[in-house]
């Protein structure tokens, strides 16, 4: 399986926001990730990094 795992950044480290992402969109300052299993998930932030090889999306949450 080739899906990545999405990761908020904080002060303490990487906090989980969801496994097997299969899309990522980013409208303004809001990321819309959606899964294989169809769950969706929305979060104002921004892209930091986007690891292929490493199955790892960071954002940063904007606060």
């Amino acid at each position: 399986m080739c899906e990545a795992k999405a990761y908020l950044i904080k002060q303490e480290g990487e906090q989980e926001l969801m496994e097997a992402v299969d899309e990522m969109v980013q409208n303004g300052d809001e990321i819309t990730l959606s899964s294989i299993f169809g769950e969706k998930t929305t979060v104002k932030g921004r892209l930091v990094r986007f690891s292929l090889v490493n199955h790892k999306i960071h954002i940063l949450p904007k606060e």
